[in-house]
């Protein structure tokens, strides 16, 4: 199951899917500012600002591929402003393009090596790739031109969650509610990081606030699906997953949640059509092959149901609930002895 997160990590698991991000990473954006002053004999600089200005609008909007290629123009007008490529890495962020976002951001500080905005938007892309040293250095750079925002408390919290450190990250999340108490995204990565210390009553009440805030914060409503079914409460479940879903139809992390939930059920028919499309659309992960082998476990396709679990067990011996499925389809495989491994493994971690 997975649960998610605002950065990048898999609880929708913190590694955003608690995102992973994957999330499913949220980036603070920031639209930075720019003054223009127009001349009338300097047409070339005008129809850069225009770009700009337009691109601002439809990264807002959500247009991100219209967005990138506005901010092109407008850096092609003016190839040193340092604003066009900060917000052109956002959108490429925004469409799964970490790599151009990473060169994005390091023009942008080429260009001007005081510009905070991009420090912190390199340092979130930075703790999604794992760069924990080179997002602490980024951090550090701002601190003082950040030190009472709640979001920057959030970013060095998600850092810590990363590098699993759940406590000190609760610790910079609750820095940054103190400074903004209806910061969203802190309530939504401190209820990941109490869902991994196994306080499921602490992370359910931040999630609820969030949802208070932003009734439509799918990770919020994700997560809070994930809790229920733990629980048991199938149906509450179902109702916050769908609607995540309604949110983000396409978002691979929510679908799986919603097939695992449908096993639970035994509607095995509609989990396998819901897994066949994460499949299909080749974004399969831990949690797939995990789903993939509970089906096949239900359905008495053994031999495909140990394939599938071990699978999902190599990729990640994290996921939830792996060691008990994979032992189970060991043992009515006749593997008792590798089962009963698995499970002692399982106990460990």
């Amino acid at each position: 199951m997975t649960m998610k997160s605002y950065f990048r990590c898999q609880m929708y698991d913190v590694r955003c899917m608690v995102y992973e991000w994957k999330n499913k990473l949220s980036y603070i954006i920031y639209l930075t500012s720019y003054i223009m002053f127009f001349s009338c004999t300097d047409q070339k600089k005008n129809d850069g600002d225009n770009f700009f200005l337009k691109a601002n609008l439809t990264l807002q909007e959500g247009e991100y591929k219209e967005a990138i290629r506005l901010y092109t123009e407008a850096i092609e007008k003016l190839p040193d402003l340092a604003d066009a490529y900060c917000n052109r890495g956002i959108a490429h962020l925004k469409n799964e393009e970490p790599d151009l976002a990473l060169a994005d951001f390091n023009r942008a500080i080429e260009i001007d090596s005081d510009f905070a905005d991009a420090y912190f938007n390199r340092a979130g892309l930075l703790i999604d790739q794992d760069e924990f040293k080179a997002a602490r250095q980024d951090l550090d750079k701002i601190n003082k031109i950040y030190k009472d925002s709640a979001d920057y408390y959030v970013k060095w919290g998600d850092l810590k969650q990363r590098e699993n450190g759940t406590d000190a990250a609760i610790a910079e999340y609750d820095r940054a509610l103190t400074l903004n108490s209806r910061n969203v995204q802190a309530l939504v990565n401190r209820g990941v990081a109490h869902y991994k210390n196994k306080q499921s009553r602490a992370a359910q009440s931040d999630f609820e606030a969030a949802i208070k805030i932003s009734p439509n914060q799918d990770y919020a409503l994700n997560n809070l699906g994930l809790i229920y079914a733990n629980q048991g409460q199938l149906d509450k479940a179902t109702a916050f997953i769908d609607k995540a879903l309604s949110v983000e139809l396409t978002n691979p992390f929510y679908i799986n949640n919603k097939s695992y939930v449908l096993l639970l059920q035994s509607k095995l028919d509609e989990a396998k059509m819901l897994i066949d499309r994460v499949v299909d659309r080749n974004i399969a992960n831990s949690y797939t092959y995990r789903n993939l082998g509970i089906y096949y476990l239900k359905t008495n396709q053994l031999p495909t149901a140990v394939s599938s679990l071990e699978k999902a067990y190599n990729l990640d011996t994290t996921t939830e609930r792996i060691h008990e499925f994979y032992a189970e389809a060991l043992t009515r495989s006749g593997q008792t002895a590798k089962a009963k491994q698995i499970l002692a493994i399982g106990k460990r971690l």
